[in-house]
Formats: C-alpha cells, sequence, structure tokens
C-alpha cells in the first residue's frame, strides 16, 4: 500500500543475469474506461544479494520508467514474457546475481503533482500481485 516496502526472496535459488529480462513484477494496472488513462501504482525496484545492500533500478519520476506497476496484466500465451507486467534485467544496473527483491511504494510521487500524467486521487499504493523469475540456478 501506499508508502509501503516488501522484500521477496527466493528460498532455494539466485536470480541470475542472462540475455533479457531477469524477472517480471505484476500489479494491477488497468486502462480507466471512463479517462482513457492507465490506472499506475509506481514502486522502485532495489536488489540484493544479502539481503542487507541493495542496489535500486534507475527511474524517472516524472514518466515513472524504470518503475514497477506501469504495465498491464495480460496472461495471453504459456510464455511469461508476453504477459505485461514489469520487466528488468539485472544487466541494467552491473548485477551478476541477487537473492532479494525490494519494492518500494513511491505513488505519492503521482498524488503530490495534480498535473502527473498518471495522477489519479484514488491512488492507495502499489499492491504486488506477482513476481516471476525468468533466469535462475539453485542455490
Amino acid at each position: 500500500g501506499l508508502g509501503g516496502t516488501i522484500i521477496v526472496s527466493f528460498k532455494n535459488y539466485y536470480i541470475i543475469d542472462k540475455e533479457g529480462p531477469d524477472f517480471i513484477i505484476f500489479e494491477n494496472v488497468f486502462k480507466n474506461p471512463l479517462n482513457n488513462k492507465f490506472f499506475c501504482e509506481p514502486a522502485k525496484v532495489s536488489v540484493s544479494i544479502d539481503g542487507i545492500e541493495f542496489i535500486t533500478f534507475p527511474f524517472d519520476s516524472s514518466t515513472l520508467f524504470g518503475c514497477a506497476g506501469l504495465t498491464p496484466t495480460k496472461r495471453v500465451d504459456h510464455n511469461p514474457l508476453n504477459w505485461g507486467g514489469d520487466k528488468f534485467d539485472l544487466k541494467d544496473i552491473h548485477v551478476k546475481k541477487i537473492k532479494f527483491i525490494k519494492i518500494e511504494d513511491i505513488s505519492e510521487i503521482i498524488l503530490n503533482n495534480k498535473n502527473h500524467i498518471y495522477y489519479d486521487v484514488t491512488i492507495s499504493g502499489f499492491d504486488l500481485d506477482a513476481l516471476i523469475g525468468l533466469n535462475y540456478e539453485i542455490r
């Protein structure tokens, strides 16, 4: 929710950097039929090997590019790369292997700016629906 944080770990696995996205985060993003805008509750995403020191994926506060919570979910086939959600590639932050993913709601960026492209008075914060590790190895 609003201002909330969750840290997810993979019990017997590491997420590793391979070609393309390494994990996907899903949130309840949808297109509002009344105003034709996307209803987004963004979160910044950080990763860690030890659960103590985290490296944050960069993001743009005006467009929210680089955040989780921007892309609608759409299960269309058996390939998770086609399901929507927001994809993250460890290569973008020069990391080879992680065990933890921290997701921190930053919806206040939108709520504090009535001119923001995603502004909606009903935003109540990021709510994690699912997280998929695409590239992994057994610990």
